[in-house]
């Protein structure tokens, strides 16, 4: 539900965070669902958020067990072909750089009040130019990404995401400028794909070029592993 602009946050009674949920609480959970860019309906029943269970605080790799991780099973790779570690940057986790160099770099949510409102449990119903304005490939490998408008873009790595770890987008870095670059970026174990990232620059106008580091990859080691990974058939 992130890459249609919608913000979703979970509290609970008692609790004065927002997504996160003590231990040992027993109790009603409440959505707060705020969409940013399109109308939306929704009918009971419909996901539009997730929850994961944590067992202690050690579960995030640091770098120095990232860099063995990666010895053992690279973790991006440049379509079929693994990506050494020596041209791979880790820094607080594993960067990806954003690819300006496909015929279609990016989608734009277009701002069209006339626009209807997109019911959540409809599938292949709507056309996309009419929501999204397709951005072709810059002749100059940048552009401008206007604050306050939201895009769709993709990294040049795939990425891969062993059986027995998981990660996290970090949402915000400043390293990565003043923009957000994603509104649900959890990838489960067995994926193995290029992101998709949910942007949007906050205050300023943000040029990107081609090739520029904009995600941080934050890798957690599970307790077990799944006994249905990511795109495995049983999932459907």
């Amino acid at each position: 539900i992130g890459r249609l602009d919608v913000a979703t946050t979970i509290i609970c009674d008692n609790n004065p965070n927002f997504n996160l949920i003590p231990n040992g609480y027993e109790g009603q959970l409440y959505l707060i669902i705020q969409p940013l860019s399109f109308m939306l309906t929704a009918q009971p029943g419909v996901s539009v958020s997730q929850l994961r269970f944590y067992y202690n605080n050690q579960n995030i790799i640091d770098d120095a067990e990232l860099k063995i991780e990666f010895a053992k099973q690279p973790l991006l790779y440049n379509s079929n072909e693994s990506i050494k570690q020596e041209y791979v940057e880790i820094n607080n986790g594993l960067l990806t750089h954003i690819d300006l160099k496909k015929d279609i770099v990016s989608y734009r949510a277009r701002k069209d009040e006339r626009l209807g409102p997109i019911n959540l449990s409809l599938k292949d119903t709507y056309d996309v130019d009419e929501y999204w304005e397709c951005i072709k490939k810059p002749k100059d490998d940048w552009l401008i990404l206007n604050p306050g408008d939201f895009y769709l873009f993709s990294t040049k790595e795939i990425t891969y995401v062993p059986p027995h770890l998981a990660f996290e987008i970090m949402a915000t870095r400043e390293i990565h400028g003043n923009i957000q670059v994603h509104s649900a970026g959890f990838a489960d174990p067995g994926f193995k794909a290029s992101l998709t990232l949910e942007m949007r620059c906050r205050d300023s106008p943000i040029r990107m070029v081609d090739g520029q580091p904009i995600a941080t990859l934050q890798y957690e080691r599970l307790r077990k592993e799944p006994d249905i990974k990511y795109g495995d058939q049983q999932l459907g």
